[in-house]
């Protein structure tokens, strides 16, 4: 459904481009009949391109729920060769709060932009996250229950959560943190370096202007969680740097390793700059 949706998204821009720029590249100037008649055609493809991207990413967040909820299963169970999972798992943990936050506007006055006709405009901290791994792990994540996100595989909020999430952070391969200001992320946090995790953690700095809520500091948030984690776990997160980025700790007391990026950058910079980091 995707893929008919980029494809009618095409049709649809190269309509508007020969009604346009091929006019005028042929003629040396634009004709506003032509034009107008070109973006009235075009209008239903852009349209319908939209809707089916839309409608491909529902399916796709399904598969993904889908799979997040056969990993929590097995992550229930003692580990067989039968119940482990095919892909190597993606644990994202961070406070509920921040879910639907960090919100980038790719909205742009070029019509030729594909980002608001592939990704609707506007792309989520979660939505890139999740489409940046897709291709070498299944994500899970604890749905908030208050706002619905999609990218990464969600499981509806657990019972025994510790339990859970303890299970989850043993059979994960990577646990990508945002570690800003909550009770639970800081347990987790503090479970993940309690069971040896915290070389497969990869933390995220959220870029301080891809916040869709003006109201929301990341910086003071950042300060605040900062010095709850050293206090309570012993965890020397880096200062907050407003350009984002990602960074991971080898072991407690060393100096985290860090990559600059624009963490509401596209899916494939953000996986370029996790891949660099591990």
């Amino acid at each position: 459904m995707k893929f008919l949706g980029f494809c009618l998204s095409m049709i649809g821009l190269y309509v508007v481009y020969t009604g346009t720029v091929g006019i005028y590249n042929q003629t040396g100037g634009l004709h506003l009949g032509t034009t107008l008649f070109s973006i009235l055609i075009a209008t239903p493809f852009l349209a319908l391109g939209a809707w089916a991207s839309g409608r491909g990413q529902a399916q796709i967040q399904t598969e993904r729920n889908l799979q997040a909820r056969e990993v929590l299963e097995s992550a229930a169970s003692p580990p067989t060769a039968e119940n482990r999972p095919a892909q190597d798992i993606a644990l994202y943990l961070r406070p509920f709060k921040v879910d639907g936050v960090f919100v980038t506007d790719h909205r742009s006055m070029n019509i030729f932009n594909m980002d608001q006709y592939d990704r609707t405009g506007t792309d989520a901290l979660e939505r890139i996250l999740g489409d940046a791994v897709a291709r070498s792990y299944t994500t899970v994540s604890v749905a908030s229950g208050n706002v619905e996100i999609s990218g990464v595989g969600q499981v509806e909020k657990l019972e025994n959560w510790q339990e859970d999430v303890s299970s989850l952070i043993d059979l994960s391969s990577i646990i990508f943190v945002t570690p800003l200001p909550s009770e639970n992320t800081f347990w987790e946090i503090g479970e993940i370096v309690k069971t040896g995790a915290l070389s497969r953690a990869v933390f995220i700095m959220p870029t301080q202007h891809s916040t869709v809520d003006p109201d929301f500091e990341v910086d003071s948030e950042w300060d605040n969680a900062r010095q709850a984690i050293r206090t309570r776990i012993g965890l020397s997160l880096p200062r907050y740097d407003a350009g984002g980025g990602f960074f991971r700790f080898r072991n407690v007391d060393s100096a985290p390793d860090f990559v600059s990026a624009n963490t509401g950058g596209s899916p494939n910079s953000v996986a370029k700059a996790i891949n660099r980091l591990i």
